[in-house]
Protein backbone atom coordinates (compact mmCIF):
# COMPACT_ATOMS: atom_id res chain seq x y z
CA UNK A 1 0.00 0.00 0.00
CA UNK A 2 2.62 2.55 0.87
CA UNK A 3 4.00 1.76 -2.67
CA UNK A 4 1.06 2.37 -4.49
CA UNK A 5 1.00 -1.26 -6.04
CA UNK A 6 -2.30 -2.54 -7.10
CA UNK A 7 -1.89 -6.73 -5.87
CA UNK A 8 -3.07 -9.27 -8.35
CA UNK A 9 -3.52 -12.84 -8.93
CA UNK A 10 0.69 -13.12 -8.61
CA UNK A 11 0.47 -11.81 -5.39
CA UNK A 12 -2.24 -14.30 -4.39
CA UNK A 13 0.06 -17.13 -6.05
CA UNK A 14 2.94 -16.17 -3.97
CA UNK A 15 1.40 -15.50 -0.79
CA UNK A 16 0.00 -19.20 -1.44
CA UNK A 17 2.86 -20.73 -2.29
CA UNK A 18 4.76 -19.08 1.16
CA UNK A 19 1.89 -20.20 3.57
CA UNK A 20 1.88 -23.84 1.38
CA UNK A 21 5.78 -24.32 1.98
CA UNK A 22 5.50 -23.78 6.26
CA UNK A 23 6.57 -26.64 7.96
CA UNK A 24 3.96 -27.09 10.07
CA UNK A 25 1.10 -29.03 9.31
CA UNK A 26 -1.83 -27.11 11.95
CA UNK A 27 -5.14 -26.31 11.60
CA UNK A 28 -4.22 -22.79 11.37
CA UNK A 29 -2.70 -22.94 8.20
CA UNK A 30 -5.18 -25.15 6.88
CA UNK A 31 -7.94 -22.42 7.35
CA UNK A 32 -5.97 -19.84 5.73
CA UNK A 33 -5.06 -21.82 2.61
CA UNK A 34 -8.78 -22.78 2.23
CA UNK A 35 -10.28 -19.59 3.21
CA UNK A 36 -8.07 -17.74 0.73
CA UNK A 37 -8.69 -19.96 -2.13
CA UNK A 38 -12.51 -20.49 -1.26
CA UNK A 39 -12.58 -16.49 -1.44
CA UNK A 40 -11.61 -16.49 -4.88
CA UNK A 41 -14.87 -17.91 -5.55
CA UNK A 42 -16.61 -14.86 -4.31
CA UNK A 43 -17.46 -16.31 -1.16
CA UNK A 44 -17.99 -12.77 0.72
CA UNK A 45 -16.99 -14.33 4.34
CA UNK A 46 -14.13 -15.11 3.31
CA UNK A 47 -13.00 -11.84 1.87
CA UNK A 48 -11.48 -10.56 5.08
CA UNK A 49 -8.63 -12.99 4.67
CA UNK A 50 -7.64 -11.75 1.25
CA UNK A 51 -7.83 -8.23 2.65
CA UNK A 52 -6.03 -9.39 6.20
CA UNK A 53 -2.85 -11.89 4.55
CA UNK A 54 -2.71 -10.33 0.87
CA UNK A 55 -4.23 -6.31 1.01
CA UNK A 56 -6.92 -7.52 -1.42
CA UNK A 57 -10.04 -6.01 -1.65
CA UNK A 58 -13.40 -7.90 -2.32
CA UNK A 59 -13.05 -6.07 -6.59
CA UNK A 60 -10.44 -8.44 -6.53
CA UNK A 61 -11.98 -10.63 -9.32
CA UNK A 62 -10.08 -14.14 -10.45
CA UNK A 63 -10.62 -15.14 -13.94
CA UNK A 64 -12.21 -18.42 -13.74
CA UNK A 65 -9.11 -20.03 -15.99
CA UNK A 66 -6.74 -19.32 -13.49
CA UNK A 67 -8.96 -21.12 -10.54
CA UNK A 68 -7.51 -24.38 -11.13
CA UNK A 69 -3.93 -22.72 -11.19
CA UNK A 70 -4.26 -21.63 -7.63
CA UNK A 71 -5.25 -24.73 -6.75
CA UNK A 72 -2.67 -26.78 -8.22
CA UNK A 73 0.04 -24.25 -7.06
CA UNK A 74 -1.31 -24.61 -3.27
CA UNK A 75 -1.71 -28.57 -3.57
CA UNK A 76 2.05 -28.86 -5.18
CA UNK A 77 3.18 -26.58 -2.43
CA UNK A 78 1.39 -28.27 0.54
CA UNK A 79 3.17 -31.66 -1.18
CA UNK A 80 6.93 -29.89 -0.92
CA UNK A 81 6.41 -29.89 2.84
CA UNK A 82 4.45 -33.09 2.70
CA UNK A 83 1.16 -31.70 4.51
CA UNK A 84 -0.90 -34.38 3.45
CA UNK A 85 -3.86 -33.20 5.82
CA UNK A 86 -4.24 -29.69 4.14
CA UNK A 87 -4.05 -31.20 0.42
CA UNK A 88 -6.71 -33.43 1.44
CA UNK A 89 -9.00 -30.63 2.48
CA UNK A 90 -8.05 -28.17 -0.38
CA UNK A 91 -9.40 -31.22 -2.81
CA UNK A 92 -12.50 -32.12 -0.97
CA UNK A 93 -13.05 -28.36 -1.44
CA UNK A 94 -12.31 -28.49 -5.66
CA UNK A 95 -15.07 -31.12 -5.78
CA UNK A 96 -17.51 -29.06 -3.56
CA UNK A 97 -16.92 -26.65 -6.14
CA UNK A 98 -17.39 -28.38 -9.22
CA UNK A 99 -13.52 -28.56 -9.89
CA UNK A 100 -12.15 -31.76 -10.77
CA UNK A 101 -8.21 -32.40 -9.79
CA UNK A 102 -6.20 -33.04 -13.02
CA UNK A 103 -4.26 -36.17 -13.17
CA UNK A 104 -1.54 -34.51 -13.16
CA UNK A 105 -2.23 -33.23 -9.92
CA UNK A 106 -3.44 -36.58 -8.34
CA UNK A 107 -0.37 -38.01 -9.44
CA UNK A 108 1.40 -35.66 -7.30
CA UNK A 109 -0.50 -36.14 -4.31
CA UNK A 110 -0.52 -40.15 -4.34
CA UNK A 111 3.77 -39.74 -5.18
CA UNK A 112 3.76 -37.81 -1.90
CA UNK A 113 2.25 -40.64 -0.23
CA UNK A 114 4.35 -43.06 -1.49
CA UNK A 115 7.45 -40.79 -0.21
CA UNK A 116 5.91 -40.60 3.28
CA UNK A 117 5.22 -44.39 3.25
CA UNK A 118 8.55 -45.14 2.89
CA UNK A 119 9.81 -43.12 5.89
CA UNK A 120 10.74 -45.51 9.21
CA UNK A 121 7.88 -45.81 11.95
CA UNK A 122 4.41 -44.67 9.39
CA UNK A 123 1.79 -47.19 8.99
CA UNK A 124 0.01 -48.55 5.86
CA UNK A 125 -1.82 -45.76 6.01
CA UNK A 126 0.07 -43.38 3.58
CA UNK A 127 0.32 -46.16 0.38
CA UNK A 128 -3.25 -47.05 0.93
CA UNK A 129 -4.59 -43.92 0.17
CA UNK A 130 -2.00 -43.96 -2.89
CA UNK A 131 -3.12 -46.99 -4.12
CA UNK A 132 -6.74 -45.46 -3.51
CA UNK A 133 -5.93 -42.49 -6.31
CA UNK A 134 -4.26 -45.03 -8.10
CA UNK A 135 -7.18 -47.12 -8.34
CA UNK A 136 -9.90 -43.95 -9.56
CA UNK A 137 -7.20 -42.97 -12.13
CA UNK A 138 -7.92 -44.62 -15.61
CA UNK A 139 -4.17 -44.70 -16.80
CA UNK A 140 -1.62 -44.51 -13.86
CA UNK A 141 1.81 -43.90 -14.95
CA UNK A 142 4.49 -46.59 -14.87
CA UNK A 143 6.70 -44.71 -12.65
CA UNK A 144 3.19 -44.37 -10.25
CA UNK A 145 2.86 -47.47 -9.94
CA UNK A 146 6.35 -48.41 -9.33
CA UNK A 147 6.44 -46.34 -6.44
CA UNK A 148 3.21 -47.97 -4.67
CA UNK A 149 5.05 -50.87 -5.29
CA UNK A 150 7.98 -49.88 -3.62
CA UNK A 151 6.12 -48.24 -1.11
CA UNK A 152 3.83 -51.43 -0.32
CA UNK A 153 7.16 -53.83 -0.02
CA UNK A 154 8.56 -50.95 2.67
CA UNK A 155 5.32 -51.71 4.48
CA UNK A 156 5.72 -55.31 4.06
CA UNK A 157 2.55 -55.58 1.92
CA UNK A 158 4.44 -58.30 -0.21
CA UNK A 159 1.21 -59.65 -1.72
CA UNK A 160 -0.41 -55.99 -2.96
CA UNK A 161 3.42 -55.49 -3.83
CA UNK A 162 3.68 -58.06 -5.77
CA UNK A 163 0.30 -57.73 -7.69
CA UNK A 164 1.05 -53.89 -8.30
CA UNK A 165 4.20 -55.49 -9.99
CA UNK A 166 2.35 -58.50 -11.73
CA UNK A 167 0.43 -55.42 -13.63
CA UNK A 168 3.18 -53.71 -14.90
CA UNK A 169 4.70 -56.87 -16.38
CA UNK A 170 1.07 -57.43 -18.26
CA UNK A 171 1.09 -54.20 -19.17
CA UNK A 172 4.59 -54.09 -20.43
CA UNK A 173 3.50 -57.18 -22.15
CA UNK A 174 1.16 -56.14 -23.96
CA UNK A 175 2.55 -53.37 -25.18
CA UNK A 176 5.78 -55.14 -26.64
CA UNK A 177 3.18 -57.53 -28.23
CA UNK A 178 1.48 -54.69 -29.68
CA UNK A 179 5.14 -53.01 -30.89
CA UNK A 180 3.50 -50.13 -29.37
CA UNK A 181 5.76 -46.97 -29.35
CA UNK A 182 5.04 -45.87 -25.78
CA UNK A 183 6.33 -49.56 -24.14
CA UNK A 184 9.96 -47.95 -23.68
CA UNK A 185 8.38 -45.73 -20.89
CA UNK A 186 7.49 -49.04 -18.97
CA UNK A 187 10.46 -50.80 -20.45
CA UNK A 188 13.22 -48.42 -18.44
CA UNK A 189 10.96 -48.57 -15.19
CA UNK A 190 10.99 -52.16 -14.33
CA UNK A 191 14.64 -52.79 -14.02
CA UNK A 192 14.95 -50.43 -11.10
CA UNK A 193 11.34 -51.38 -9.51
CA UNK A 194 12.96 -55.06 -9.82
CA UNK A 195 15.88 -54.18 -7.84
CA UNK A 196 14.72 -51.78 -5.30
CA UNK A 197 12.02 -54.25 -4.62
CA UNK A 198 14.88 -56.99 -3.85
CA UNK A 199 16.67 -54.49 -2.08
CA UNK A 200 13.89 -53.96 0.46
CA UNK A 201 13.43 -57.96 1.00
CA UNK A 202 17.06 -58.05 1.65
CA UNK A 203 17.34 -55.68 3.85
CA UNK A 204 14.22 -56.80 6.26
CA UNK A 205 15.59 -60.67 5.42
CA UNK A 206 12.51 -61.97 3.89
CA UNK A 207 13.66 -65.06 1.43
CA UNK A 208 10.10 -65.97 0.84
CA UNK A 209 8.90 -62.69 -0.72
CA UNK A 210 12.27 -61.95 -2.62
CA UNK A 211 12.27 -65.22 -4.17
CA UNK A 212 8.48 -64.69 -5.33
CA UNK A 213 9.76 -61.51 -7.10
CA UNK A 214 12.34 -63.39 -8.83
CA UNK A 215 10.24 -65.99 -9.89
CA UNK A 216 7.89 -63.33 -11.46
CA UNK A 217 10.62 -61.41 -13.13
CA UNK A 218 12.19 -64.05 -14.64
CA UNK A 219 9.09 -65.55 -15.61
CA UNK A 220 8.11 -61.86 -17.52
CA UNK A 221 11.81 -62.11 -18.81
CA UNK A 222 10.89 -65.45 -20.66
CA UNK A 223 7.45 -64.46 -21.94
CA UNK A 224 9.08 -61.36 -23.82
CA UNK A 225 12.11 -63.30 -24.71
CA UNK A 226 9.88 -65.67 -26.63
CA UNK A 227 7.93 -62.99 -28.92
CA UNK A 228 8.18 -63.63 -32.67
CA UNK A 229 10.28 -66.72 -32.38
CA UNK A 230 9.47 -67.50 -35.68
CA UNK A 231 11.71 -64.72 -37.18
CA UNK A 232 15.36 -65.27 -37.79
CA UNK A 233 18.37 -63.91 -36.09
CA UNK A 234 19.95 -60.73 -37.74
CA UNK A 235 23.31 -62.43 -38.53
CA UNK A 236 24.93 -59.39 -38.10
CA UNK A 237 23.26 -59.08 -34.52
CA UNK A 238 23.16 -62.59 -33.16
CA UNK A 239 26.99 -62.97 -31.75
CA UNK A 240 26.83 -63.03 -27.98
CA UNK A 241 28.67 -59.77 -26.53
CA UNK A 242 31.83 -61.35 -25.08
CA UNK A 243 31.27 -59.05 -21.52
CA UNK A 244 27.71 -60.93 -21.60
CA UNK A 245 27.30 -63.65 -18.83
CA UNK A 246 26.55 -66.94 -20.81
CA UNK A 247 22.97 -67.90 -20.78
CA UNK A 248 22.04 -71.23 -17.97
CA UNK A 249 22.24 -74.42 -19.20
CA UNK A 250 18.97 -76.50 -18.75
CA UNK A 251 19.54 -78.28 -15.59
CA UNK A 252 19.51 -75.03 -13.36
CA UNK A 253 16.07 -74.07 -12.07
CA UNK A 254 14.16 -73.08 -14.33
CA UNK A 255 13.00 -69.77 -12.61
CA UNK A 256 16.48 -68.39 -13.47
CA UNK A 257 17.44 -69.19 -17.13
CA UNK A 258 17.64 -65.93 -18.50
CA UNK A 259 20.86 -63.91 -17.13
CA UNK A 260 22.65 -61.22 -18.40
CA UNK A 261 25.48 -58.64 -17.35
CA UNK A 262 24.90 -55.69 -16.58
CA UNK A 263 26.85 -53.80 -18.84
CA UNK A 264 24.78 -55.46 -22.22
CA UNK A 265 26.10 -53.93 -25.29
CA UNK A 266 23.75 -55.69 -27.26
CA UNK A 267 20.52 -54.09 -24.91
CA UNK A 268 18.64 -52.12 -27.45
CA UNK A 269 17.32 -49.51 -25.13
CA UNK A 270 20.96 -48.53 -24.22
CA UNK A 271 21.53 -44.47 -25.04
CA UNK A 272 23.77 -45.08 -28.02
CA UNK A 273 21.24 -47.31 -29.80
CA UNK A 274 18.02 -45.40 -28.91
CA UNK A 275 15.73 -44.06 -31.80
CA UNK A 276 12.54 -42.16 -32.75
CA UNK A 277 10.78 -44.99 -32.56
CA UNK A 278 11.34 -47.53 -30.19
CA UNK A 279 10.33 -50.77 -32.50
CA UNK A 280 12.57 -51.51 -35.28
CA UNK A 281 10.79 -51.34 -38.68
CA UNK A 282 10.70 -54.98 -38.58
CA UNK A 283 11.00 -56.04 -34.69
CA UNK A 284 12.91 -59.44 -34.55
CA UNK A 285 13.40 -62.08 -32.10
CA UNK A 286 16.89 -60.73 -30.88
CA UNK A 287 15.47 -57.67 -30.37
CA UNK A 288 12.71 -58.94 -27.78
CA UNK A 289 15.78 -60.77 -26.58
CA UNK A 290 17.42 -58.07 -25.83
CA UNK A 291 14.44 -56.15 -23.81
CA UNK A 292 14.17 -60.02 -22.04
CA UNK A 293 17.72 -59.91 -21.11
CA UNK A 294 17.25 -56.27 -19.93
CA UNK A 295 14.19 -57.31 -17.56
CA UNK A 296 15.55 -60.49 -16.06
CA UNK A 297 17.43 -60.87 -12.69
CA UNK A 298 21.06 -59.55 -13.03
CA UNK A 299 24.68 -60.12 -10.96
CA UNK A 300 23.40 -57.59 -8.26
CA UNK A 301 19.35 -58.75 -8.00
CA UNK A 302 20.81 -62.42 -7.81
CA UNK A 303 23.44 -60.96 -4.36
CA UNK A 304 20.23 -59.14 -3.35
CA UNK A 305 18.39 -62.55 -3.36
CA UNK A 306 21.31 -64.46 -1.80
CA UNK A 307 21.54 -61.75 1.33
CA UNK A 308 17.84 -62.00 2.21
CA UNK A 309 18.44 -65.83 1.99
CA UNK A 310 21.20 -65.13 4.26
CA UNK A 311 19.30 -63.64 6.60
CA UNK A 312 16.43 -66.39 7.15
CA UNK A 313 19.01 -68.33 8.01
CA UNK A 314 17.86 -70.47 4.47
CA UNK A 315 21.22 -71.96 3.67
CA UNK A 316 19.93 -74.41 0.39
CA UNK A 317 18.85 -71.36 -0.79
CA UNK A 318 22.07 -69.49 -0.78
CA UNK A 319 23.72 -72.47 -2.33
CA UNK A 320 21.36 -72.65 -5.09
CA UNK A 321 21.54 -68.64 -5.36
CA UNK A 322 25.47 -68.47 -5.57
CA UNK A 323 25.65 -70.63 -8.80
CA UNK A 324 23.33 -68.45 -10.41
CA UNK A 325 26.13 -65.37 -9.82
CA UNK A 326 28.68 -67.48 -10.98
CA UNK A 327 28.27 -66.06 -14.78
CA UNK A 328 28.92 -62.55 -13.17
CA UNK A 329 31.40 -63.66 -11.22
CA UNK A 330 33.04 -65.13 -14.49
CA UNK A 331 33.29 -61.91 -16.22
CA UNK A 332 34.94 -60.09 -13.63
CA UNK A 333 38.36 -62.20 -13.74
CA UNK A 334 41.28 -59.98 -14.14
CA UNK A 335 42.09 -61.31 -17.69
CA UNK A 336 38.71 -60.74 -19.09
CA UNK A 337 39.61 -56.60 -19.43
CA UNK A 338 40.11 -53.74 -18.07
CA UNK A 339 41.40 -54.19 -14.74
CA UNK A 340 40.06 -51.14 -12.59
CA UNK A 341 36.93 -51.43 -14.13
CA UNK A 342 36.41 -54.99 -13.89
CA UNK A 343 37.48 -54.46 -9.88
CA UNK A 344 34.54 -52.17 -9.34
CA UNK A 345 32.56 -54.75 -10.51
CA UNK A 346 33.39 -57.48 -8.95
CA UNK A 347 32.78 -55.50 -5.44
CA UNK A 348 29.72 -54.66 -6.21
CA UNK A 349 28.72 -58.41 -5.70
CA UNK A 350 31.88 -59.58 -3.34
CA UNK A 351 29.16 -59.24 -0.37
CA UNK A 352 27.28 -62.62 -1.96
CA UNK A 353 30.10 -64.46 -0.56
CA UNK A 354 30.35 -63.30 2.68
CA UNK A 355 26.46 -63.67 3.40
CA UNK A 356 26.98 -67.29 2.20
CA UNK A 357 29.94 -67.56 4.32
CA UNK A 358 27.94 -66.16 7.35
CA UNK A 359 24.75 -68.32 6.62
CA UNK A 360 26.67 -71.48 6.62
CA UNK A 361 27.96 -70.62 10.01
CA UNK A 362 25.05 -69.98 11.54
CA UNK A 363 23.39 -72.75 10.23
CA UNK A 364 27.01 -75.50 11.39
CA UNK A 365 27.33 -76.19 7.65
CA UNK A 366 31.36 -76.25 7.48
CA UNK A 367 31.29 -78.62 4.96
CA UNK A 368 29.98 -76.41 2.12
CA UNK A 369 32.26 -73.80 3.16
CA UNK A 370 36.06 -74.50 1.51
CA UNK A 371 34.04 -75.42 -1.46
CA UNK A 372 32.43 -72.60 -1.82
CA UNK A 373 35.21 -70.63 -1.21
CA UNK A 374 37.40 -72.73 -3.74
CA UNK A 375 34.67 -72.47 -6.46
CA UNK A 376 34.61 -68.29 -5.86
CA UNK A 377 38.78 -68.33 -6.11
CA UNK A 378 37.96 -70.14 -9.62
CA UNK A 379 35.31 -67.88 -10.53
CA UNK A 380 36.98 -64.73 -10.27
CA UNK A 381 40.26 -65.57 -9.80
CA UNK A 382 40.89 -63.15 -6.49
CA UNK A 383 41.26 -63.29 -3.15
CA UNK A 384 37.67 -64.10 -1.25
CA UNK A 385 36.33 -61.20 1.13
CA UNK A 386 38.28 -60.86 4.26
CA UNK A 387 34.96 -61.41 6.39
CA UNK A 388 33.83 -64.85 3.98
CA UNK A 389 37.68 -66.39 4.69
CA UNK A 390 37.06 -65.29 8.71
CA UNK A 391 34.04 -67.13 8.90
CA UNK A 392 35.27 -70.17 7.33
CA UNK A 393 38.34 -70.16 9.75
CA UNK A 394 35.75 -70.07 12.90
CA UNK A 395 33.70 -73.07 11.14
CA UNK A 396 36.74 -75.84 10.83
CA UNK A 397 38.81 -74.48 13.65
CA UNK A 398 35.76 -75.33 15.67
CA UNK A 399 35.55 -78.57 14.43
CA UNK A 400 38.69 -78.63 15.07
CA UNK A 401 40.03 -79.40 11.14
CA UNK A 402 43.26 -77.26 11.29
CA UNK A 403 44.58 -78.72 7.90
CA UNK A 404 42.07 -77.75 6.33
CA UNK A 405 42.14 -73.76 7.47
CA UNK A 406 45.77 -74.53 7.12
CA UNK A 407 45.48 -75.03 3.27
CA UNK A 408 42.66 -72.30 2.86
CA UNK A 409 45.43 -69.84 4.16
CA UNK A 410 47.95 -70.70 2.06
CA UNK A 411 46.15 -71.08 -1.20
CA UNK A 412 44.82 -67.44 -0.11
CA UNK A 413 47.95 -66.47 0.09
CA UNK A 414 49.51 -67.84 -2.58
CA UNK A 415 47.34 -65.33 -4.37
CA UNK A 416 48.25 -61.93 -3.23
CA UNK A 417 49.36 -60.19 -5.95
CA UNK A 418 48.35 -62.60 -9.09
CA UNK A 419 46.10 -60.29 -10.39
CA UNK A 420 48.63 -57.71 -10.70
CA UNK A 421 45.64 -55.34 -9.60
CA UNK A 422 44.69 -53.69 -6.58
CA UNK A 423 42.84 -56.74 -4.71
CA UNK A 424 40.09 -56.29 -1.23
CA UNK A 425 42.41 -56.40 1.99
Amino acid sequence: EEAKLKPNHECVLQFLVAVGRKNNNNNNKRYVLTSVLQSLHGNASNTRILQQYCGIDDTFVVNKSLEEEFYAVTISSCLFSEDTETVEAIVTQMKENGMTPTPSTMSEIAFAYTRMARKPNNDNGYVEKAASIVHEMSTPSPKLLAAVASAFAVTQNYQNANAVLNRLHTDAYERLEQQQNDAEEIINVLPGLHRSLLKICASYGNATSAFSFVEDIQNFSNKVSSLNTTTMYNNNNSSSNKDEAPLLTSDLPQFADILVADDDNNNPLSSSKRKTSFFRKNTSHHHHKGIARKMGMRGEDWKLLLIAASKSKDWKLCINTMQFLRPYLCATHPKRGNPHKLTRKYHKLSRALTSLLLCLEDCKQDAWAIRAIDDWIEWCGRRPPKEAVLACVRMHAAARRGANVLALLQKIVVMKGSSGEEEEE
